[in-house]
């Protein structure tokens, strides 16, 4: 399942999709840590499996054409989380579960500044243009989180 990045002027900017899988994301490994406190099998590799999903789904979201170096950082680190992920279902490791989720909280917090950054750009977009009420559209420069 490719998640699509998109608004649709009812469920905010595509940064805040981001933000939202993010910490679904996140929200999912920790879950999977306290699965595994918890001796909940079951839990562990149904929490584990949606981690692996979304950080699956915004991989394979990058562009690297469009996005060069920035894109390039992101896939290192999504590829790190969902190794550690195997790791953590294999190894029923609590402790490697939060540490995993710790690995994309800057990020998160990077994505977050962003998306409260576009909320104040007129008809901002992920593509980092913003359109004017009366005039043609006008580059804007969104500044994307350091990987």
């Amino acid at each position: 399942m490719l998640i699509e990045v998109k608004s649709d002027g009812e469920t905010g900017s595509p940064f805040d999709t981001l933000v939202m899988l993010y910490e679904q994301a996140i929200g999912s490994m920790h879950r999977a840590a306290a699965a595994i406190e918890a001796g909940d099998v079951a839990a562990r590799c149904r929490h584990i499996e949606r981690a692996i999903t979304i950080v699956t789904d915004l991989y394979a979201g990058l562009d690297p054409e469009e996005d060069g170096e920035f894109a390039a950082h992101l896939a290192v680190a999504y590829r790190l989380v969902r190794a550690r992920l195997v790791l953590v279902n294999g190894r029923n490791d609590a402790v490697l579960a939060r540490g995993t989720a710790g690995l994309l909280e800057p990020i998160l917090d990077a994505w977050r500044r962003i998306a409260r950054e576009s909320r104040r750009l007129p008809h901002a977009t992920a593509a980092g243009t913003a359109t004017a009420s009366n005039d043609a559209a006008a580059p804007a420069r969104v500044d994307r989180p350091a990987a």
